[in-house]
């Protein structure tokens, strides 16, 4: 019998604009019913961390500029390799994402 999988921290990524952030509301309101008591953090640019701002779904917004500096990605890289995320769920698929995503060290 297969064991249930656990997670205890969720790392979800998803630039770009409001309307695109507003099409994964309905995929973080199901993480939230399946992981109620999971830490979950979505990384968006400005616009679409508002979607999230007032949201008891998501316990921490980190926001990226869309064309962030060198510098502020490797702070941002560096932030997601510290805190050891369980799950990471890419919803914006580019490069810039895909290093963050293996930073993670999510299994």
């Amino acid at each position: 019998m297969p064991t249930e999988f656990t997670a205890n921290k969720i790392l979800i990524l998803k630039l770009r604009k409001l309307g695109d952030v507003l099409n994964i509301t309905p995929a973080v309101r199901q993480l939230r019913k399946l992981y109620p008591n999971a830490e979950i953090t979505i990384i968006s640019e400005p616009l679409g961390a508002q979607v999230f701002e007032f949201s008891n779904k998501i316990d921490r917004i980190w926001v990226i500029k869309r064309n962030p500096t060198y510098v502020n990605y490797l702070k941002l890289c560096y932030r997601v390799y510290r805190e050891h995320f369980d799950i990471v769920i890419d919803f914006y698929h580019h490069n810039k994402t895909a290093l963050i995503t293996n930073l993670s060290r999510a299994p």
